[in-house]
């Protein structure tokens, strides 16, 4: 009997963890990119990269949903080619980017499947060699 009111507990509280998809399409969840995510983008490589200059073969996927802890954002993934701190290109990199309120926000590491869509040319990011 005590096992029985346990389980009955127990699928009570995982009950409260559901949402319904309505839910789930309001608010936060409704954003879009900002005007300016390309901008953003190229900025932000222009200041992490050792050698942003050398980036080539730049291309881009947005808009695409990036998971950032508990939500989705919008957000863009991007690869290229780029020297490393020693000057050698060592393969391509690819980074995934998330907006909220239309700031970038740090959104992880990219694994394999994660960046799914038609990648598109970015040659803006391209640097000039």
């Amino acid at each position: 009997m005590k096992s029985q009111i346990a389980v009955v507990i127990s699928l009570a509280a995982l009950a409260g963890c559901t949402t319904s998809s309505a839910s789930q399409n309001t608010g936060k969840s409704a954003q879009s990119l900002p005007a300016n995510y390309r901008a953003q983008i190229i900025e932000r490589l222009r200041t992490k990269l050792n050698d942003p200059f050398s980036i080539k073969e730049a291309e881009i996927i947005a808009p695409t949903p990036i998971s950032a802890g508990f939500e989705k954002l919008p957000g863009a993934c991007v690869r290229f080619f780029a020297k490393n701190q020693y000057g050698a290109y060592m393969g391509q990199d690819i980074y995934r980017t998330a907006f909220k309120n239309g700031v970038m926000v740090p959104s992880g590491t990219v694994v394999q499947g994660m960046c799914e869509g038609t990648w598109q040319p970015f040659s803006e990011l391209n640097g000039k060699e």
